[in-house]
């Protein structure tokens, strides 16, 4: 496994995957794992030829009442996970480095981001369409595993 924190190493992995016609699923994350997240790194495995794990703390997530800083961080104990689970590359960005010039676009998807967690928090289900003004980084990704099995659904159907 090898870990990054920089998009361009994060595309350049994914590329030479693609390069040799494989596939990379991509399984978005905020760290601190625990089964859930062990299940969508095995499902990623099962179903593509490299897996990409983000473990990103998204600020653009918690809501002004909300304590970032208090979110369970554990990044040794997270690579160890990921290595156990046959991760390929765990990409670990800075907040600069997701947003070099600031969070600049949210789109809310009515019925999906308004849902489960987003009925009580909307900046939760928000930010997962969100994006800073340059591009993410995952465009060489062939299919991100998602969280919500209705997000699976609605990535299916929209092309």
């Amino acid at each position: 496994m090898i870990a990054v924190d920089t998009v361009a190493a994060c595309r350049a992995a994914c590329d030479d995957v693609r390069a040799r016609g494989g596939t990379v699923g991509l399984v978005p994350t905020m760290g601190f794992f625990h089964e859930g997240h062990r299940s969508l790194m095995r499902a990623a495995r099962a179903e593509h030829d490299a897996v990409v794990v983000s473990l990103f703390v998204n600020p653009t997530q918690f809501g002004l009442s909300e304590d970032l800083d208090a979110y369970p961080r554990d990044l040794a104990g997270d690579t160890e996970v990921a290595a156990a689970e046959d991760v390929d590359v765990l990409f670990a960005p800075s907040v600069g480095e997701m947003y070099p010039n600031g969070a600049a676009t949210t789109v809310h998807v009515a019925g999906l981001t308004d849902a489960l967690c987003g009925a009580s928090r909307p900046a939760t289900s928000d930010m997962g369409a969100r994006r800073g003004s340059e591009p993410s980084g995952f465009s060489t990704v062939s299919y991100a595993i998602p969280v919500v099995p209705a997000a699976r659904s609605a990535l299916a159907t929209s092309g």
